[in-house]
């Protein structure tokens, strides 16, 4: 039950592969919340969800590819993390139920399946399971985690289905083998501390019975009641301390007239009275048996039942889970098959156990209890640590699961219309949220946001903060009346109208000297308001120091922003130039500057503190020093008393062979080079090193001579070479050397003498220099072969027991996974495979593929939930065959329905093919026809009306009688006044019947009269006449129509 008293519910969807987990929220009437899907690998499955105190839920269960699963999610179904456990050399790990802990960790328990203590593979018998503990933080970080297995045999089967957390630890329950066998087995409590430590395991059951924990719970008083099932059909409960003692135990079962039914508790839990209830499957073995939900409420006092109910739900339901609601109703989660397979059925009912709906009733069940003490033995299991956490992503989709309402009842009074309000305001500006809040006149009343007037997103509980984008947004209000779960008829709503915020800036030099200004321009706005107290768009300002400007703009909605200047205020420097102020001719004079950070001189236009100068004549020399932005200017006249001194400046030397050298003379006027040329600065381009002279004549017409060698060097020469070589496969590593000069440079992102990977034929060029600089370049090809698209094709799902093909396409060779070196490998692999292919092609490329063989287990066929059984019938009557155990059917009638009716004249047997997927199975069920006896009636049929007649019923022996009359004779006699109908029911030794059924006729007796004259004198004589008959006797004894009679006194005469 989630806080906000609706449910949830996690499962599996095993309709076909991928399997993956669902969870769904539905609310207080089973109305679907939202829905979703979690699909990671092969196969995710989910077992059990419950709430974090922090909000949220924690999933458990187990995927494929990652072992043990713990997925935590938030209110809504989005993932917050998830992750697996698993443990090497072991598969199939999996968490029935994880809790949350005190510390805000969880705790899971569960099994492994296959599980090699040493590694060295397979034994005997590897089909058995062992206990899975581990414990983590909030954030899924494994704390510790172990294996603990109870015995050295492979044929044993040990798991934990439930924890709960006690005063000193956690206590899990489940189940462990009894001897080398699947069948049957006893009950398991293991007792950790809360670091995982053992402190002590105990197991309860009878020999060659099945005895099961299946839940546990703490109680207020911190004993722990654990539900679960003893002597292979009992509900048990019982409640032990934590030392594990028990100090109330009661089994509850129920019998039927073709055997034990069974009770499989699924949870046990305290109900909101402090009274114990339990949940599960209740197995009623009639034809066809009965499969559904059981419920039972009992007084913890003497273990008598309060009520005692059963829930069918489709052909069968099973795993049923639930709780006590929120109205002290109780809440019933569990897959019920239909004829279409499995779905999620949900049941809602009173505090009572009642489903308040004649068409879905809930049954009272007869069940007996009785107190007992049981005894535990103590065991010692052997510990494995070593379980490790990996990473599970699953993709999460919104599914909608269709919802069929099998009943419902509620009682409801909608709540009156809310009315909707938002606060600060209905107008805002981006950014800002808003609180919308309904209110009305309804008791008991919450209220919930939506996007539209009629069905829309629910986007929470009132009062809800939003944050709406710009523009107009209407948002509905819906009250909804927490007792009855009924929501208003209508929706309030309100409008909120979001403006646009405004986007502040400010533009202009945010950096300036001291006792400058700089004008600073405010944009975004409709008004501005400057820290200066300033209402324009801009504004000049002249700081002494760093100064910071603000700017608030406010748009024409009233939406503000603000915008921050930093404006930097620089101090100026003072320039000065130290030096000689006189120098001889062909002298060099350096000059000095100071006061600054950075320099520019005039004239040469160097940028550093100090310049070597050279003049012919006297020259005033200045320097701006800068300091930032702040300049100043310092000047410094040197005077040139003597001749000039010629030099010779080059753009580059030494040079490369074919490279040019730009010569520039300097200190005259006018100037002579050896190459003849007279321009100041002249092209050289010497193929070996050479030496240049220039004369420098000044306007005074001083001379000085000067000259420079230029050094050349040869260019290198630069090839390329690939390794492995020139032409490769697709995605394979190459490597790029130059050779022939010191360094290289590649296009194309290629470092020289490193590997890469190459996907398309490609052409590059690497530039080679040597030691001198000198350049040179090259080329190289390198051939990229694709690789071969390696295919594998067969069958990937087989069922157990039988083989596939798999062959492969796209190459020339083939190295499989199995070692097999042929195109096609056949393969009959026992649980689900993954198998790969390397293909080589011609060019001896390669590549892969991979299949993932799933195999399915076999059906067990079933007829009346046996396998080639035999049933008794009668020639006339019509018998029903149920076979069960798969998702179709064919019968060797020709029908396709689980059910069939038949009606066989002669001993007949029926056999059916179930199958589920591609796998199948066959069983039979022989009827044995006795032929019904024949029914008749002998004697009178015909009778006067009130005249008796005895009927005598056929045949007259070997069979028993039952008449309409309520005679069980073989004859019955029967007075009739009108036309009757007599039936008799005649049944032989093998209970077989025939019914025979006559009419008993009547005829209507005649109207017999006499005349004559009835008053005569003493003496007379008179005629007496009958008619209305055909024969008469009288009273005289006379028999003829008439006659003479003289009384002597007053006579009566009667005629027949």
């Amino acid at each position: 039950m989630a806080p906000d008293s609706n449910y949830v519910i996690a499962g599996t969807n095993a309709t076909f592969i991928p399997l993956y987990g669902n969870i769904f929220k539905v609310d207080q009437t089973g109305n679907i919340l939202w829905a979703k899907e979690y699909v990671g690998g092969v196969a995710t499955s989910m077992e059990d969800i419950a709430n974090v105190s922090t909000g949220g839920y924690i999933v458990s269960g187990s995927s494929d590819a990652n072992g043990a699963m713990l997925m935590r999610i938030d209110a809504n179904g989005n993932v917050t993390w998830s992750n697996g456990y698993d443990k090497s050399n072991a598969n199939n790990e999996g968490v029935g139920r994880a809790i949350e802990t005190s510390d805000g960790g969880f705790v899971a328990a569960g099994s492994v399946s296959e599980f090699d203590p040493d590694g060295s593979g397979p034994l005997p018998r590897f089909d058995s399971s062992n206990v899975y503990i581990f414990k983590t933080n909030s954030s899924g970080t494994l704390i510790w985690g172990k294996v603990l297995m109870m015995t050295t045999s492979f044929d044993n089967d040990h798991v934990v289905h439930d924890v709960t957390e006690v005063s000193d630890g956690y206590i899990f329950v489940g189940y462990t083998s009894e001897g080398d066998t699947d069948d049957n087995g006893n009950a398991l409590i293991i007792k950790t501390d809360f670091n995982g430590n053992i402190q002590w395991t105990q197991e309860f059951g009878a020999a060659g019975t099945h005895d099961e924990f299946t839940s546990a719970v703490t109680l207020p008083s911190g004993d722990v009641l654990i539900g679960g099932g003893m002597e292979s059909d009992k509900l048990l409960l019982l409640r032990i301390n934590t030392s594990g003692t028990p100090n109330w135990a009661y089994a509850y079962d129920s019998g039927s007239l073709l055997g034990t039914d069974v009770l499989l508790n699924f949870n046990a839990f305290l109900t909101n009275d402090n009274k114990y209830a339990s949940i599960g499957m209740f197995l009623e073995f009639n034809v066809p048996p009965n499969i559904g939900a059981y419920m039972v409420k009992v007084e913890p006092s003497n273990g008598n039942l309060i009520f005692e109910k059963y829930y069918s739900g489709g052909l069968s339901s099973i795993t049923p889970e639930g709780f006590q609601a929120s109205d002290n109703g109780y809440f019933i989660s569990m897959m019920s098959q239909q004829f279409t397979g499995f779905n999620y059925h949900l049941i809602k009912t009173d505090p009572n156990g009642d489903l308040l709906d004649t068409s879905c009733t809930a049954v009272n069940l007869s069940l007996a209890s009785s107190g007992f003490s049981p005894t535990f033995t103590a065991v010692s299991p052997t510990e494995y640590t070593g379980i490790t956490r990996n990473g599970f992503t699953p993709v999460v989709n919104n599914i909608s699961p269709t919802q069929v309402i099998d009943c419902r009842t509620i009682v409801c009074t909608p709540p009156p219309t809310p009315t909707a309000s938002a606060s600060p305001s209905t107008t805002i500006c981006e950014g800002e949220t808003v609180t919308i809040s309904g209110s009305g006149s309804g008791s008991n009343v919450i209220y919930n946001v939506y996007d539209a007037d009629t069905l829309g997103n629910l986007l929470g509980a009132a009062p809800l903060t939003i944050s709406p984008n710009p523009g107009t947004t209407t948002y509905y209000v819906e009250a909804v009346d927490t007792t009855t779960g009924c929501v208003s008829i209508n929706r309030g709503s309100v409008t909120i109208t979001v403006n646009p915020k405004p986007t502040a800036s400010i533009s202009g030099n945010d950096t300036i000297c001291l006792g400058s200004s700089t004008t600073l321009s405010a944009s975004g706005g409709g008004t501005y308001l400057w820290s200066t107290g300033a209402t324009t768009s801009s504004i000049t300002v002249s700081p002494n120091t760093n100064t910071s400007y603000d700017v608030y703009v406010t748009s024409s909605a009233g939406c503000k922003d603000t915008a921050t200047i930093n404006v930097i205020v620089l101090s100026p420097p003072t320039a000065t130039i130290s030096g000689p102020s006189t120098t001889c001719s062909n002298e060099q004079v350096t000059l000095s500057a100071s006061g600054g950070t950075t320099y520019l001189w005039s004239p040469g236009g160097q940028t550093t503190s100090s310049i070597t100068v050279n003049p012919s004549s006297t020259t005033t020399y200045s320097v701006v020093a800068y300091t930032g932005i702040c300049t100043d200017t310092a000047y410094h006249t040197l005077t040139v008393n003597t001749a000039l001194t010629a030099s010779i400046s080059a753009s580059s030397n030494p040079i490369c062979a074919g490279d040019t050298s730009i010569l520039t003379a300097s200190g005259g006027i006018s100037y002579v080079w050896s190459t003849t040329e007279t321009s100041q600065s002249i092209n050289v381009n010497p193929t070996s090193t050479s030496s240049y002279q220039v004369i420098v004549t000044d306007g005074n017409g001083c001379n000085d001579t000067t000259s420079i060698t230029i050094n050349v060097n040869p260019q290198p020469n630069v090839s390329a070479t690939a390794t492995p070589g020139t032409t490769v496969c697709e995605n394979d590593q190459v490597t790029l050397n130059g050779n022939g000069a010191n360094t290289y440079s590649w296009d194309n992102g290629v470092t020289d003498g490193v590997p890469f990977n190459i996907s398309t034929t490609t052409t590059y060029t690497v530039i080679g220099t040597d030691g001198n600089g000198c350049k040179d370049t090259a080329q190289i090809t390198i051939n990229v072969n694709p690789l071969p698209a390696i295919s594998i094709s067969g069958n990937d799902t087989i069922c157990q027991g039988d083989n596939t093909i798999l062959t492969a396409t796209g190459g020339t060779t083939y190295t499989w996974s199995t070692g097999s070196s042929g195109n096609s490998i056949t393969v009959s692999p026992s649980t689900n495979t993954s198998y790969s292919v390397i293909g080589t092609d011609a060019n001896g490329c390669s590549n892969s593929d991979t299949v993932n063989i799933v195999v399915l287990p076999p059906p067990t066929a079933l007829i009346n939930g046996v396998a080639n059984g035999t049933t008794a019938n009668c020639s006339n009557e019509t018998l029903t065959l149920s076979a069960s155990g798969g998702g179709t059917y064919s019968w060797n009638t020709g029908e396709s329905s689980s059910i069939i009716n038949v009606q066989p004249t002669t001993t007949t047997t029926y056999t059916v093919v179930v199958t589920v997927g591609s796998c199948s199975d066959t069983t039979s069920h022989t009827v044995t026809v006795n032929t019904a006896p024949t029914a008749g009636i002998n004697g009178n049929t015909t009778v006067c009306e009130g005249d008796t007649t005895t009927l005598t019923a056929s045949p007259t022996s070997g069979v028993t009688y039952n008449w309409s009359t309520g005679s069980t004779t073989s004859s019955t006699t029967v007075t009739v006044t009108q036309p009757t109908q007599v039936s008799v029911i005649v049944t032989d030794n093998n209970g077989c019947k025939d019914t025979a059924t006559v009419t008993v006729n009547t005829n209507p007796l005649p109207f017999i009269s006499i005349s004559g004259n009835n008053l005569i004198c003493m003496g007379d004589s008179t005629t007496l006449s009958a008619s209305g008959g055909i024969a008469y006797t009288w009273n005289t004894g006379e028999v003829t129509p008439s006659i003479t009679v003289t009384p002597t006194n007053t006579t009566t005469y009667t005629v027949t």
